[in-house]
């Protein structure tokens, strides 16, 4: 359906944000890495229903990341510490996070597109849904890769289920080595 928020957690360029304002009221865009986030300003700034904020969607608020620099694709990989220490001056952008539960709170989505190459398993175990959340679409990176990233997969699907989702895209999620899943889940009605 049409109208509403959707927000597009790990925006990039803003791809999917342009072919999302064309069906909700208002698109709100949280791209961690500076380089993608100004790309993303330029590309997207006739649209008035869509905001873009150069954040880190983490499990805390102002907590200080790590934002990786692409180079052989788009993606950007938000950490805690360097991930690769030896990398040259620059690759790392120092970004600021604000909280999942927070950007629930301010933006009271319909719909939201997660895309964080990996930071899933650091926003999604603990998160709150607000009521009016009907569509989550996350693309999870690498969940059978080692024992804890299983362990923090099956939170997050747990988390979800508690929270009244239900997976409705034709995914296997038997253990392989498959790069990523994409999950959609949706919940029909929720109450409090």
């Amino acid at each position: 359906g049409k109208g509403g928020c959707i927000i597009d957690i790990g925006s990039n360029i803003g791809e999917f944000a342009r072919a999302a304002s064309e069906n909700f009221d208002e698109v709100i865009c949280y791209e961690a890495h500076p380089l993608s986030y100004e790309l993303s300003l330029s590309r997207l700034a006739l649209l008035n229903n869509v905001k873009i904020y150069n954040k880190a969607v983490w499990s805390t608020d102002d907590h200080k990341l790590f934002a990786s620099t692409p180079e052989n694709s788009t993606g950007v990989t938000v950490r805690e510490k360097k991930f690769y220490p030896s990398r040259e001056e620059g690759y790392y952008k120092i970004v600021d996070s604000i909280s999942f539960n927070r950007v629930m709170k301010e933006n009271n989505p319909r719909v939201i597109k997660m895309d964080i190459e990996g930071c899933e398993f650091e926003v999604l175990p603990e998160a709150k849904f607000n009521d009016s959340l009907e569509f989550v679409s996350v693309e999870f990176h690498q969940p059978f890769v080692s024992p804890s990233r299983i362990d923090k997969f099956n939170r997050c699907l747990n988390n979800f289920e508690k929270s009244k989702f239900s997976i409705i895209s034709d995914t296997n999620l038997t253990p392989r080595k498959a790069l990523y899943f994409i999950i959609i889940f949706h919940r029909k009605s929720f109450k409090c």
